[in-house]
């Protein structure tokens, strides 16, 4: 889109905005990236979505191995922590809930 100032914070409305004397207008691009393309957060890009980018986004991209944990306990075979859900939009709070029971549980039999 089209700005009123360099940091492209407030858009330019050509519907409403008019020209009294000379001014500038700065351009803020978004690049276009395909799948297998390294993704603007460093990961690979999996998914684009069809029709472009809306509802705030475009890609789906994996997380780069520089974002990976070592030495970090994932999982615990054979356990059953409970709390966690399955429905659309439990991720982040399973997520949370195995990572402070790992965190609290610590067991060298499962090896690094």
């Amino acid at each position: 889109g089209w700005y009123k100032e360099s940091g492209c914070t407030n858009a330019w409305d050509f519907a409403t905005d008019t020209v009294t004397s000379n001014i500038t207008l700065y351009a803020k691009w978004t690049p276009l990236y395909a799948l297998r393309d390294t993704g603007p957060a460093g990961g690979l890009i999996f998914y684009v979505k069809e029709g472009g980018y809306s509802d705030g986004w475009m890609y789906l991209e994996a997380a780069p191995a520089s974002t990976e944990w070592t030495g970090k306990q994932w999982g615990s075979y054979g356990t059953l922590i409970g709390g966690t859900g399955t429905g659309i939009g439990t991720g982040q709070s399973n997520t949370t809930i195995i990572v402070n029971w790992l965190n609290s549980n610590t067991d060298d039999t499962y090896g690094d």
